[in-house]
């Protein structure tokens, strides 16, 4: 079932064990205390779809309840079924993580202190149907987007992609929003990031 704009919620059945759900719609998550503190995610239940019939700009957000350390928000060609490993580490997967690593395809391709998030903020991670370009927002703010690199099997129109996000830390809190949908990124405030781009091509600690 592809999504309808609105609509969407996290996924119960694709959802670690040490994760809860709730709120309303079921929109937040939250970070259970258990023996090990290491990478547990969640993925929405409906995926949007790359068909090139589609111009509008789509988006979902996270609000920043609780965080320790670091968490990871962004998009997956396929919901993943080991819940417990690093999402942002396999290929078809493009996500932002809180200290501001990007990773593209499953490898982190830069750093920036400009894509970094903490306690408080409102992040988003979006893609443009017609550009084919992922882009990040934080707090309104619109951030120098990425080309987007398929390197799954199927082709563009025929792409799914879920939104996922990953927490580590116990009492790790977010809530989701998944009514943003747009046809220009004329709502945000453009915020220039040339050369300011860090490589960093080695995982976190």
């Amino acid at each position: 079932m592809l999504l309808k704009f609105g609509q969407n919620s996290w996924d119960a059945k694709a959802c670690h064990e040490d994760l809860e759900i709730s709120g309303d719609n079921s929109l937040a998550v939250y970070r259970k205390r258990t023996n090990l503190a290491q990478c547990r995610s969640v993925f929405a239940n409906h995926p949007i779809s790359l068909s090139i019939r589609f111009s509008d700009i789509f988006y979902f957000e996270i609000s920043i309840k609780q965080m320790k350390r670091h968490l990871f928000l962004g998009f997956a060609d396929k919901q993943q079924k080991k819940l417990d490993e690093n999402i942002f580490e396999q290929k078809g997967t493009y996500a932002i993580e809180s200290e501001g690593a990007i990773c593209i395809n499953g490898s982190f391709i830069g750093k920036s202190d400009r894509f970094s998030y903490r306690v408080g903020d409102t992040v988003a991670f979006g893609i443009s149907m017609a550009t084919r370009q992922v882009f990040f927002t934080k707090n309104g703010h619109f951030l120098v987007p990425f080309n987007f690199s398929n390197e799954s099997s199927s082709a563009d129109d025929q792409l799914l992609l879920f939104p996922f996000v990953s927490l580590f830390d116990f009492d790790d809190q977010i809530e989701a929003s998944f009514e943003a949908t747009l046809k220009s990124v004329s709502g945000f405030e453009i915020l220039q990031n040339k050369g300011n781009i860090r490589d960093q091509r080695h995982k976190l600690p």
